[in-house]
């Protein structure tokens, strides 16, 4: 009774544990993935400003439209006329300088431009290389867009995706200690049915089969477990979104993984553990437990 118990014990302690593994790992990937796509949408906000020469006319102008049109890394453009750069300029500076406003001279020192933003199926981080194609644009003085944030995007994005995967790697690896130690305590614990086994020539799959399955049921028990763990403190942290941060606008584009992400992370920990328990139970069958029992 009391080595049932023990056992019962370890199988609880190494559930427990490798719930918790699993649980970290999926709550890492989920908010890499969420922090991504918010981080995505907000760069698809930024966009590229292409200020023309002072004598750029009317031909010029609609060769650069053409060329805009034809990139298929442009999803939209907006002409602004100096005449338009100059009365918005104006309407903002009203109230803060007046005299500055009122000068008939910035006609001169405000150009026209091109407002540009990217296609939905490019992604952000090209931004950099068309701005750097439209500088070579005959016509176009200079180009300006979101230099610093598009860096800092891009530092963010990289800074995530290698800490998820050093998180993963080392969960992943843990996984498998855990999981190998309880099939091992199982196997010690059934030392001498694993040597009559053995004596009696049983096949290799008739012994290893318990300890396959024990290590898949609780690789699959564990990942199940953080799967529904994670899955309720999803819809804990989208509740303080919708409530607490509604201004964002971000409640709507948070979401947890797919149904095929969540099959996928069951069949994932149900093979790890099956794979941890072949590990350890390898060399039954060829007179391990024999050999282990006359030492």
């Amino acid at each position: 009774m009391r080595e049932l118990r023990h056992r019962l014990f370890l199988r609880l302690t190494t559930w427990l544990t490798l719930t918790a593994c699993f649980a970290v790992l999926s709550s890492a990937l989920l908010l890499a993935l969420n922090l991504s796509m918010v981080m995505t949408l907000w760069g698809d906000d930024i966009q590229v400003t292409a200020y023309l020469n002072q004598d750029a006319g009317p031909d010029r102008l609609r060769e650069i439209e053409g060329i805009l049109k034809r990139d298929a890394r442009i999803g939209r453009f907006e002409y602004t006329s100096r005449e338009k750069a100059l009365t918005d300029f104006r309407a903002q500076m009203a109230s803060y300088a007046p005299d500055l406003a009122a000068d008939d001279d910035l006609l001169s020192l405000i150009p026209s431009s091109f407002q540009i933003s990217l296609a939905g199926s490019a992604p952000a981080d090209r931004l950099e290389d068309l701005a750097h194609d439209l500088k070579n644009v005959a016509g176009v003085e200079e180009v300006r867009y979101g230099q610093e944030w598009l860096k800092k995007y891009s530092a963010v994005l990289s800074a995530l995706k290698g800490s998820v995967g050093l998180i993963g790697g080392v969960l992943l690896v843990a996984g498998l200690l855990v999981i190998g130690n309880a099939v091992r305590a199982s196997v010690e614990a059934r030392r001498n049915e694993v040597e009559v086994l053995e004596m009696i020539g049983a096949t290799s799959w008739m012994i290893r089969k318990p300890f396959l399955m024990e290590g898949a049921t609780l690789g699959f028990l564990s990942s199940l477990s953080a799967v529904i763990l994670t899955f309720g403190g999803f819809l804990a942290v989208q509740g303080v979104i919708r409530d607490e941060l509604n201004f964002l606008n971000l409640a709507q584009h948070v979401r947890y993984f797919p149904l095929w992400g969540v099959a996928f992370a069951v069949v994932g920990g149900t093979v790890l553990g099956a794979m941890a328990s072949y590990l350890c139970i390898r060399r039954l069958n060829d007179g391990w437990a024999a050999a282990g029992g006359r030492r």
